[in-house]
Parts: C-alpha cells; sequence; structure tokens
C-alpha cells in the first residue's frame, strides 16, 4: 500500500520532461532539509534519483551566488568576530541558528500541506 506522500504524489501528473511541478520541488527540497536520502525521496515523489539529485544540486547552488574568494573572506571575518565572543554566546547564535532551520522546514512542510488541502478532489 503506498504511504501517505507516495498517494499525494501520484495526483501530481509527471510532466516528462520541462518544469518538474512545483509542489513536487517543494517536497523534494523539504525532504532534502529533513535529511532524507536521494534514492528515499525518489521513491517517495515517484521520481528518478538522478532528477532528485539535479533538484537537490540546483537548490544549493542558488544559495552561493557570490564568489568563492568573497565567501573565503567574509567565513574569515564571521570566524574571526565568533572567536572573540564568550562561549554562551557562541552557543546561543548556534541554538538561533538551528531554530531558523526548523523554521524554515516547518514553513516548508505547512506550505506544501496546504496546496494538498487547496487541490480540488
Amino acid at each position: 500500500m503506498p504511504s501517505d506522500d507516495q498517494r499525494s504524489m501520484e495526483d501530481v501528473p509527471k510532466t516528462g520532461r520541462g518544469r518538474l511541478p512545483s509542489e513536487v520541488r517543494a517536497q523534494i527540497q523539504e525532504l532534502h532539509a529533513q535529511g532524507v536520502s536521494v534514492e528515499t525521496i525518489a521513491e517517495r515523489t515517484l521520481r528518478s534519483v538522478a532528477t532528485v539529485r539535479k533538484i537537490v544540486n540546483e537548490d544549493s547552488s542558488i544559495d552561493s551566488t557570490e564568489t568563492p574568494n568573497n565567501q573565503d573572506q567574509d567565513l574569515d571575518e564571521v570566524i574571526d568576530f565568533l572567536s572573540s565572543l564568550p562561549e554562551e554566546a557562541i552557543e546561543e547564535i548556534l541554538q538561533l541558528a538551528r531554530l531558523q532551520r526548523e523554521r524554515r522546514q516547518l514553513r516548508s512542510s505547512l506550505e506544501i500541506r496546504l496546496r494538498d488541502l487547496k487541490k480540488p478532489g
């Protein structure tokens, strides 16, 4: 029996060549952010492993719009700044980063669920 993820993906048409439907792309992003393997994502979304890898790689390359030299310089500045902070402040920064990541994951999950609820049927 197919899982809920597979049932919802069966409703999304495979478009063949061309742009992947936004709801499939969003689900792939959400599952990847949750640490689900590419193979499992492919299975759940009824897409090929190659398609899932392509989406995951595209999404990670979009995040890095700066040149590598600028990124290295920015990273060095951040490291210098963090090294000057007390340990308690660094722990708070790490906790905030974790909370932001969880917030993004929850938001993505809610967006997918809302889209599913709005689907006619």
